[in-house]
């Protein structure tokens, strides 16, 4: 019994070493992307949305009312929302950086089997072709990881769709929950077959988390510069 015990240790053990060395031997290309300039604007839903999410970290300031001598000033009479909106404060942004993974599942769909794409000063842009040959189709992951530069149970992620045959030009969604499941396995499973990639990721991604009264806050604008038939707008106005 002793020795049958040892034995499936040790082909359980085996198995882990032949998984981790297949792993080690996966050849990754690193692109770093962090001194890259994209010019980034928050649009106005995205800010509407994160200030109903943070309210803490959005202040209203209205004006000091004005003294008369030694007068006592009058209560201040309550203003309305638009007046509201123009006293409010918005946070202190937080640029967050993020890596991006993009792996093989179908051997030869990325130019490379692997890729590791470093972002920094608050994110940028991820153009398909520089990754994906034209003439094989199949599937790949593609994997955000922020480590613990981004709070996990306080974050939120936001979509602005950029595609035409996907979700519709400039819609806007809250994806939240669907991402943080997704990434926190081996990301999102992309199928290249009729273009469909760039039908479900043409766009950008928001990735926000609150940070000592700051807003922590990234966005990764995807694309495919080969095919802008398929884009609402070839850059994307953000």
């Amino acid at each position: 019994m002793t020795r049958i015990l040892i034995l499936a240790v040790l082909v359980v053990t085996l198995v882990a070493c032949q998984r981790k060395t297949h792993d080690e031997n996966i050849n990754i290309t690193e692109v770093d992307l962090t001194q890259n300039d994209d010019d980034f604007v928050i649009p106005g839903a995205v800010w509407k949305t994160l200030e109903d999410a943070y309210p803490s970290l959005t202040e209203i300031v209205p004006p000091t009312p004005e003294k008369e001598g030694k007068k006592e000033s009058k209560p201040v009479a309550p203003k309305k929302l638009a007046e509201d909106e123009m006293f409010k404060k918005r946070p202190t942004v937080d640029p967050l950086s993020f890596v991006v993974y993009l792996s093989e599942k179908t051997p030869g769909v990325l130019k490379n089997s692997a890729y590791k794409v470093r972002f920094g000063h608050g994110g940028g842009s991820l153009d398909f072709k520089d990754y994906l040959p034209e003439d094989k189709n199949g599937t790949f992951f593609l994997n955000v990881q922020y480590g613990d530069k981004l709070d996990h149970k306080l974050s939120k992620i936001f979509y602005l769709s950029n595609s035409k045959r996907g979700s519709g030009c400039n819609k806007y969604f809250e994806i939240t929950k669907y991402w943080k499941a997704t990434m926190s396995d081996r990301g999102l499973m992309l199928n290249t077959a009729t273009l469909r990639h760039i039908d479900f990721m043409a766009g950008t991604f928001f990735f926000v988390s609150p940070n000592n009264g700051k807003l922590r806050l990234g966005h990764l604008t995807v694309r495919d510069s080969r095919h802008p038939e398929l884009l609402c707008q070839v850059k994307q106005r953000i």
